[in-house]
């Protein structure tokens, strides 16, 4: 009698979902990043100042402009617009770079990602509009984005190595040339394939080649001529593959 349930969900094997093994950067390389950007950013609005002024033709419009600035509203229209143009140069400067690599400039420079909890390059909402353009518009409010940038900032020092903003936008920065993203499913897969072609080699050649080193074979290869030898040469060939 089948005591199969057919109305059970189907099942899948989850195995390689195992959790990566993150290597987070280092204080002073988000520090070194961050750095970088700044200098970026402030050399960005520099050279837009200056391109204003040789498009206008002279810098008096300018001073002009805010020595009308007479009352507390102005200032304020005025803050916002900087704001606004700081934001744009940012994204100008490394919007590309942070939705196809997960990195700014300085980020780029020093060798460090940000990533999700997959180990993904995360979406635009998360990377830029939770981790950067949320967070510039609380630091807009008076007295309190004073003291929430500096709580951003001294979260670096906890254990996770995490800023509030990571926190908030479910992100981290990491070491990705040191961080291992192969899980156990995927080398226990490398291991089986490894078996099949070792397999084949003793089951073709009744030769153990498999326990040849990648050196071994590579320089009993090259010893042998290919041409007198094309089967024996054609076997250690197969051997090689384990190695790729």
């Amino acid at each position: 009698m089948n005591t199969e349930n057919i109305y059970q969900p189907p099942s899948a094997d989850l195995s390689h979902e195992v959790a990566i093994q993150f290597i987070d950067a280092s204080r002073g390389a988000r520090l070194g990043a961050s750095i970088i950007d700044g200098i970026a950013q402030i050399a960005a609005a520099v050279g837009i100042y200056f391109l204003i002024i040789y498009i206008s033709g002279s810098d008096t419009g300018y001073f002009e402009f805010f020595e009308e600035l007479n009352n507390a509203f102005d200032e304020i229209i005025v803050g916002l617009i900087a704001i606004g143009v700081n934001i744009v140069i940012f994204l100008g400067i490394n919007g590309l770079l942070l939705i196809t690599q997960g990195q700014t400039i300085g980020k780029k420079l020093v060798g460090i990602h940000i990533v999700n909890e997959r180990g993904e390059i995360p979406d635009a909402l998360h990377i830029i509009g939770l981790r950067f353009i949320v967070i510039t518009l609380v630091g807009l409010i008076p007295f309190m984005g004073n003291f929430f940038g500096l709580i951003d900032v001294l979260f670096i020092f906890g254990a996770k190595r995490l800023c509030l903003h990571d926190y908030l936008a479910g992100t981290r920065v990491i070491d990705k040339e040191a961080t291992n993203f192969e899980t156990d499913y995927a080398k226990n897969q490398k291991k089986k394939e490894t078996k099949i072609v070792e397999d084949s080699v003793i089951n073709s050649t009744g030769i153990e080649y498999s326990n040849y080193t990648k050196q071994e074979l590579e320089e009993t290869l090259s010893a042998i001529d290919e041409e007198e030898h094309p089967e024996r040469a054609a076997k250690i060939k197969l051997a090689l593959q384990r190695f790729e």
